[in-house]
Parts: structure tokens; C-alpha cells; sequence
């Protein structure tokens, strides 16, 4: 286990922002790659589930794992992948940016795919195709279900679209967005709080997408 140290003189000098981004860029690290002694039996077992883009082929959600093997059932690319989470391109055609070293090369392949949508995006159209779920609302009562919705989220809001109803929620108002073990993820919105269960079982995308917009916020209001 790692740990970093921040400094008293460090802490007073610095203001909140950096803290942050410092603290963002620590966990974001990649300290398994240079590590040689990890082992494990089926090291891709559940990656799947922060692995939501294909880097060979561009499908969402179509990247599934077995043993110490990851392959997209859309384009049948594969790789191979061990314990310290280095990666090696199985297939036999090379394809631009599918030959990635790590996890965290595949992951930050994801981000920089998030920012050139948003970057080009109009504000009110949707990010990615809307995603398939079951929602619940919270009241005093409890969690109450709201059935199947599509979610869609924009730059600048999350909308619930069901057969006869819409809404949308300001994504500045959105916050506390968590997932529960791909069980299901929850967050707020406009003095609401939602549960989900997306079907697709991969609700990183949400989470990476919420991060970079809420950054792109924070320059835009600098």
C-alpha cells in the first residue's frame, strides 16, 4: 500500500484547488506497472466494468473479460492482460490506438474520447446514446420505483426520458453520483435523490463523463 504525505508548509501554501488536483493526480497513478511480483489467476476477471469503450473498434459497452483475457464481441479484438494490469495486444491485426501498455492507458484513452465529444458537443445534445435503466426516487416513505427510463446526459443536464414523461435535471445541481459494485449507482439532483440499474452493467462512463464535465465547470466559471 502507497501512501503521500503532504506537507504543513505545502498545506498552507497551497490553495484548495491544488490540494485537489494533487490529491486527483495521486489516486489517478499508476503504481502496478513498475511492480513485478503480483500474480493472480484470472487478473481481466471484471475489468469489463470500468472498460466501456473499445480502442480497436469505437463500440460502447462491448468489451468482456475471461481469465487474463479482454475481447470486444462487437470487432473480436482481443488482448491479454496480467497482474500488474500491463497489457499485450493479442490479435493479429494492428489497429490505431488498440496496442495499449496498461489499464490505465486504456482508461485515460476513455477520458481523452469524453473530451473530444464534449469539446465538439452543442450543449444540449446528448454525449453518448442514451442509456437504458431502471430508476428509483427517494421520498419519506423510501425508495419508490419509477420504472425504465432512458438517460441522456448532456453538458449542461441529465434527462429521464419515459414513454409519456420527461425530465431533465441541471447537471450544476447534480452531485454525489456513486456506484454500489456495478449493482446499482445513485446521485442527486434538483432536491431529489435517484437510484439506478443500468443494464448495460457499466456505469464508469457516467462517472468519468460527471468528473470531466465538472472540471470543464469549474474552468468555465474560473
Amino acid at each position: 500500500m502507497r501512501f503521500k504525505l503532504l506537507s504543513l508548509e505545502e498545506i498552507l501554501h497551497k490553495s484548495p484547488e491544488d490540494i485537489e488536483r494533487a490529491v486527483r493526480e495521486w489516486i489517478a497513478s499508476d503504481g502496478l506497472s513498475s511492480v513485478s511480483n503480483f500474480s493472480c489467476k484470472a487478473p481481466a476477471e471484471g475489468a469489463e466494468r470500468v472498460l466501456w469503450l473499445c480502442p480497436a473498434c469505437g463500440a460502447l459497452h462491448s468489451i468482456r473479460s475471461h481469465g487474463d483475457e479482454l475481447f470486444c464481441r462487437d470487432c473480436s479484438a482481443a488482448w491479454r492482460i496480467d497482474a500488474n494490469q500491463r497489457i499485450c495486444w493479442k490479435s493479429t491485426t494492428q489497429r490505431p490506438h488498440a496496442d495499449l501498455p496498461t489499464l490505465r492507458a486504456w482508461i485515460d484513452l476513455q477520458a481523452e474520447a469524453i473530451q473530444l465529444r464534449s469539446a465538439y458537443s452543442p450543449q444540449e445534445k446528448a454525449l453518448f446514446p442514451p442509456d437504458r435503466a431502471t430508476i428509483w426516487q427517494r421520498d419519506e416513505h423510501g425508495w419508490q420505483a419509477l420504472g425504465k427510463r432512458d438517460l441522456a446526459l448532456t453538458k449542461t443536464s441529465i434527462r429521464l426520458i419515459g414513454h409519456d414523461s420527461r425530465q431533465k435535471i441541471a447537471l450544476k445541481s447534480a452531485e454525489g453520483f456513486v456506484d454500489h459494485f456495478n449493482r446499482y449507482s445513485e446521485f442527486s439532483g434538483a432536491g431529489q435523490r435517484y437510484r439506478i440499474r443500468f443494464e448495460h452493467e457499466c456505469s464508469f462512463r457516467w462517472i468519468q463523463t460527471l468528473a470531466i464535465l465538472a472540471d470543464y465547470e469549474k474552468g468555465a466559471t474560473a
